[in-house]
């Protein structure tokens, strides 16, 4: 008795799915132009994935005990120190004695740069540090470097306590200019996630990165409107140019001139008044918003579509 015989259908080339290639199912992997893939799609897969994003930070705050309260604690008072280091070398023995106008002045802008600088060099570790979950996992790989924005974000937050504190504290006048903080804020981690991107993909190629970039940032911050403020370039034409070399330039001066005002001078000549007299509220300056808007853009884009034509070839390199 001769066994029946199946004919089995010939198996069809796996499809090429046009959804997503982090979905369930065979994806055919494509030459593109400049390593991109299909931007739309990339982009809701990595919306629809926030959620990840948003437990992978918390599970990096709690290993590095941020979420406790001594954690958050010492965010507060590594820069506060810092703060009190400037304001004796610049104020006190220098002899300006713009006393705690100026501290706040310091604090505004060492909390936002340190918010900057950590995302940038948190973000340029987080492949490296990953390197289990890549490749094990497929999900849209920009989630790492934002993620390192994320926390960052998380703490900043607590900082906002004492710049709140340190705002009355200096008589700094409270009108409606401040909510012009929250578009400059957003500009800030708009460029910090642009930045986070690009060297965490550069990372991946030379790992020295990261020994580099705390000297880099040290030097960001000399050149940057945190120690000095913006009143004191004007009118000086050479240090006037950073503003267009230096993109801390438009997004921390805005920050600190509507944070902290400028003082009006009983003697002397502002912002070095021998005697202060009070503090005058400044609004945002448009021209400052309308360049830092176009920083933070550029940087992201750049930095993120670096990093995106490049995320196939971590695996590998990891």
């Amino acid at each position: 008795m001769t066994a029946p015989t199946s004919s089995a259908a010939p198996v069809p080339p796996p499809s090429r799915q046009a959804a997503s290639e982090f979905s369930s199912g065979v994806h055919v992997y494509e030459p593109h132009r400049a390593g991109l893939p299909n931007l739309k799609i990339y982009f809701r897969e990595l919306w629809a994935r926030r959620h990840f994003a948003i437990t992978l930070a918390h599970t990096d705050m709690r290993a590095a005990h941020t979420a406790t309260f001594f954690g958050q604690m010492w965010l507060i008072i590594n820069p506060l120190l810092l703060a009190l280091v400037y304001l004796l070398l610049v104020d006190v023995i220098s002899g300006r004695q713009q006393g705690i106008w100026y501290f706040s002045h310091l604090l505004s802008g060492l909390f936002i740069f340190y918010f900057v600088s950590g995302g940038m060099i948190q973000g340029s570790n987080i492949v490296v540090q990953e390197g289990g979950l890549i490749m094990n996992q497929a999900f849209p790989r920009l989630l790492l470097p934002l993620t390192s924005v994320y926390i960052a974000v998380r703490r900043f937050l607590p900082t906002l306590s004492i710049l709140i504190v340190m705002h009355f504290l200096s008589d700094t006048p409270t009108t409606l200019d401040l909510v012009w903080l929250i578009p400059i804020f957003a500009e800030i981690v708009l460029f910090t996630a642009g930045l986070a991107s690009f060297f965490a993909a550069v990372q991946v190629y030379f790992r020295d990165m990261s020994q580099f970039l705390p000297y880099f940032t040290r030097i960001w911050l000399y050149v940057s409107p945190v120690i000095f403020t913006v009143g004191q370039i004007k009118g000086k034409p050479k240090l006037e140019q950073l503003e267009w070399l230096n993109p801390l330039m438009p997004l921390l001066g805005n920050w600190t001139q509507v944070f902290a005002g400028e003082p009006v001078c009983r003697v002397g000549k502002p912002p070095s008044c021998k005697t202060l007299d009070h503090i005058a509220t400044v609004g945002v300056n448009y021209h400052y918003l309308a360049a830092g808007f176009a920083w933070a853009v550029v940087v992201f884009t750049i930095g993120a579509l670096y990093y995106i034509s490049r995320e196939r070839e971590f695996a590998v390199r990891l």
